[in-house]
């Protein structure tokens, strides 16, 4: 570190200075300092009158004008006004006497004036000779008694101001006993009337727990008595609704035997419909095989006549035109095939063919099928199916809702399960799997997933007890009351 060495000049400072570490020098305010170097990087280094050395900030401490190399410094006058831009720069007035404390380059310096100090440009001043020395000592003088006289009334006003807090801290201890003692004495008065009120709330509250023991013993009494009422009540309830449980039960179980019966009824029906049906079958194949021998035979003596009129034709034509002979004559009806299990149609009457026709008309005619009426009912009957529109017969049929249906459309009108007789439900003339009716339009209550409420009031009736109607088994099968 570089620095000029000025021993013997000194400087008083200006601010107590207590350095952190070991090689600065610590001092107080107003004590002298020797200066023994100044450093250009703002530290310099000194001694104090204890004999201390260390380095120090610069601008805590003044050089004293009777220091020995005081004068050694050059004073420069202003020739320009200058304001400064920073805290760091030094702003004077035209005229004023600046002392240079050092040159930091060729265009600025680092001086002082009065009381303050900083960096100018050397460009706004100029050099000045003996007469501002004696005035640049004048004013050091000047501000030397200024700072005097500042320091004395800082000092008058610390002592003033020590004494003025003295005073007020006795003040405050006084104030602060008297409050103690006031809170002390408000704290007795409190717990005074607290411990007062506090006895008359007893009191009041034994009076009110006398009372109102008084009346929980009316109320208990009243309510033991209300207990037993409700309780014969709930057992009266409990009995009457077990009776109509039974009841219910019971008629249920007789409903159910009967459609039970009734449904096996209608399956022995069904079977000897069934066995009757074929019985006719095969009585109308036996009648149809006899009939089919009859026509041929029938058809074997229409050829043999045919073949006996050819013959005698061709007899009586011989050596003559063989043009004139007569054609084979045609048969009087054609032989008519029928499917298994369909009636024979009924056949029609002819009138008897001439014996030689010349040119016999052509039999174009498809044959009609007639169905004997005594069979109708076991092919396509006048019945339809309510679904598809297409006739029903008995085999295959389904009575039910006053409509006929066949087996296999006779369905469920949400899930489409088939149905049998005496194992579906009517809504609203449509058909439903029993599960699907009671989801969409069972009732609720006691038998149908609900639970008999028996703390409710039940008069006349029991509450929601399902009625389960089977007047015709056939025809409109299970009907549920709607939910009310």
């Amino acid at each position: 570190m570089d620095g000029e060495a000025v021993m013997g000049t000194l400087a008083t400072a200006l601010h107590p200075f207590d350095g952190v570490r070991d090689d600065n020098l610590n001092f107080k305010e107003g004590e002298v300092i020797t200066i023994i170097e100044m450093n250009d990087n703002g530290w310099w280094k000194g001694t104090n009158a204890k004999g201390d050395v260390g380095i120090f900030p610069y601008n805590y401490v003044q050089l004293r004008p009777d220091s020995p190399d005081a004068l050694s410094f050059p004073i420069v006058k202003a020739l320009y006004d200058f304001e400064g831009s920073g805290p760091s720069q030094l702003a004077f007035k035209v005229g004023d006497l600046i002392t240079i404390m050092k040159e930091i380059d060729s265009d600025w310096s680092e001086g002082k004036l009065g009381d303050k100090r900083g960096i100018f440009p050397i460009s706004f001043t100029e050099a000045t000779g003996n007469d501002d020395e004696d005035a640049a000592k004048a004013e050091m003088q000047k501000w030397e008694k200024i700072e005097a006289a500042k320091k004395a009334e800082a000092e008058r006003l610390r002592k003033e101001r020590e004494e003025a807090e003295r005073k007020l801290r006795e003040e405050e201890e006084r104030l602060l006993k008297e409050k103690k003692a006031e809170e002390e004495r408000l704290a007795q008065l409190k717990k005074e009337d607290e411990a007062r009120q506090a006895q008359e709330a007893l009191i009041k509250e034994a009076k009110e727990a006398k009372a109102l023991a008084a009346k929980l013993k009316e109320e208990k009494a009243v309510q033991e008595a209300e207990i037993r009422k409700a309780q014969l009540e709930l057992e009266q309830l409990k009995a009457k609704a077990e009776a109509e449980r039974r009841e219910q039960e019971l008629k249920l179980q007789q409903e159910a035997i009967e459609a039970r019966r009734r449904a096996e009824m209608a399956e022995r029906e069904l079977e000897q419909a069934r066995a009757e049906s074929a019985l006719l079958r095969k009585k109308q194949e036996r009648k149809d095989a006899r009939r089919s021998v009859d026509i041929t035979k029938k058809i074997a003596q229409e050829k043999a006549i045919v073949d006996e009129h050819v013959q005698k034709a061709a007899e009586n034509n011989e050596g003559g035109n063989p043009k004139r002979a007569p054609k084979k004559k045609q048969l009087a009806f054609a032989p008519v095939y029928v499917d298994e299990g369909e009636a024979l149609p009924e056949k029609e009457e002819e009138p008897e063919p001439e014996a030689v026709q010349e040119e016999p008309a052509r039999n174009t005619r498809k044959p009609r099928k007639k169905v004997n009426a005594r069979f109708a009912h076991l092919g396509r009957g006048g019945e339809t199916c309510k679904v598809c529109d297409k006739g029903v017969g008995v085999a295959s049929r389904v009575k039910a809702l006053g409509n006929f249906y066949h087996a296999e459309c006779f369905t469920c009108s949400t899930c489409s399960k088939i149905l049998r007789l005496g194992d579906f439900v009517d809504h609203k003339g449509e058909p439903y799997c029993k599960l699907c009716h009671k989801k969409g339009f069972g009732p609720s209550g006691f038998g149908f997933g609900g639970a008999l409420n028996t703390n409710q009031a039940v008069s006349g009736k029991s509450a929601a007890v399902a009625t389960v109607q089977t007047d015709s088994i056939f025809k409109t099968g299970y009907t549920l009351p709607r939910k009310s």
